[in-house]
């Protein structure tokens, strides 16, 4: 893989998938199909399944209030809380957080990370004890609707928001332009607009 994110992926659900792609948002694309593999090698007896291949673990908690929609997998060890809406093809790894009222679609949110409330993140991946602080917002469409273009590489889909490392800090109220890369342990400062390869 072209090491645009030098992200820790050796501890997530998705290390076998890295070698098969070229670059860190293709997995973006492919998120459905990785999940669909990840269901086949559940221990399902660790596991609330529920319809639409939604399978939550029995010592997570998801307030009763939240949505769900599959698929999706959701780890040991998750917080959901109260108004959380959680789209199509999200993979929670554990001890990862989901705060109130926060929408989450098509994204890998990575062990420990923090998606504190009010957030959106869409067609993402989230490095490990990152990060999102009150009403932070991960764009993942452009206003034109082109396709993304990541450090001049076309994407090749007009959904793409970003890709964020391990240990980074997400001010509040920020917005993450659609194809950013976030490099580990970086802070984004409260209010900023970011945009591209932010090393």
């Amino acid at each position: 893989m072209m090491d645009y994110l030098p992200i820790d992926y050796s501890s997530s659900l998705i290390k076998d998938y890295v070698s098969c792609f070229s670059y860190s948002w293709e997995m973006i694309v492919s998120l459905s199909l990785i999940i669909k593999e990840e269901i086949n090698k559940l221990h399902k007896e660790d596991f609330v399944v529920k319809d639409n291949n939604i399978y939550i673990h029995k010592d997570a908690e998801v307030n009763e209030t939240a949505t769900i929609i599959g698929p999706c997998i959701i780890f040991k060890g998750v917080k959901v809380l109260p108004n959380a809406y959680i789209r199509e093809n999200v993979i929670l790894e554990k001890n990862s957080f989901v705060g109130h009222s926060c929408e989450i679609k098509n994204s890998l949110i990575m062990e420990g990370a923090i998606i504190a409330h009010f957030n959106y993140v869409g067609d993402s991946i989230i490095g490990h004890h990152s990060h999102l602080g009150a009403g932070a917002i991960i764009s993942n469409y452009r206003l034109d609707h082109k396709e993304i273009i990541i450090d001049k590489i076309n994407a090749k889909t007009d959904k793409i928001g970003a890709i964020i490392g391990e240990f980074c800090e997400i001010g509040c109220n920020s917005v993450i332009n659609p194809g950013s890369i976030i490099y580990p342990h970086k802070h984004i400062l409260p209010l900023s607009s970011i945009r591209g390869i932010n090393r």
